[in-house]
């Protein structure tokens, strides 16, 4: 329908339409053009391979040739696309072979350079709390134990296999003061910070004071 054409060629995402036997496009829509600095005129002259330069043709064929027997509806791969300037972005690709006459591949295209920031600024976060020489440890609401990292492991001796599940009152010795457990939890449940000393007691028996936030 006409409404469904304006919403593909005004979507964020690129979309591409492109002939099935010699790959060159046919339509792409504004986000496709304003990307890669290409006129809709000079994509009809080029083909995916012109825009995805870690694709050779014969692995661009492996690509595709389930959609072409049948195989599957759609194959979805992460490559980069090329500008006009060669400047280089990240994408995931969906691609589907539309049965019209004659057929043609339809390649929905998202830009994942945010995501892949993201997800890179979230391996180094995770890799800051494993390595910290503090004991971290993350609980869910119930206060039950979802992960540990290995300065709790080498403090308290416990595994993590031994620990997860639990509730960090496994470290209890007894003689943490009451009023230190009754204001812990009256701040955390206003959603405030508390910080204190806990008496603990490791997998062995032994107590140590630890200074917790």
């Amino acid at each position: 329908t006409l409404r469904f054409s304006r919403m593909l060629e005004h979507s964020l995402n690129e979309v591409y339409i492109f002939d099935s036997e010699t790959l060159r496009f046919i339509e792409a829509n504004l986000a496709a053009q304003s990307n890669l600095k290409y006129s809709m005129q000079e994509l009809r002259s080029m083909t995916p391979l012109d825009i995805e330069p870690q694709l050779t043709p014969d692995a661009f064929a492996e690509l595709i040739k389930p959609l072409r027997s049948g195989q599957v509806p759609k194959v979805v791969f992460t490559t980069m696309h090329q500008r006009r300037d060669r400047s280089t972005y990240p994408v995931e690709v969906h691609l589907q072979l539309m049965d019209e006459e004659p057929p043609v591949f339809v390649a929905i295209i998202r830009d994942i350079d945010e995501r892949l920031r993201m997800e890179s600024e979230s391996r180094k976060l995770a890799l800051v709390v494993e390595q910290s020489p503090e004991s971290i440890v993350i609980t869910n609401l119930q206060a039950e134990i979802e992960y540990v990292n290995e300065a709790f492991v080498r403090a308290t001796g416990y595994s993590r296999e031994e620990v997860i599940g639990q509730q960090p009152s496994i470290l209890q010795s007894g003689n943490t003061p009451p009023e230190t457990y009754r204001s812990m939890w009256d701040l955390l449940s206003k959603g405030q910070t508390w910080q204190g000393e806990l008496h603990n007691k490791d997998k062995h028996g032994r107590e140590y004071i630890e200074h917790a936030i």
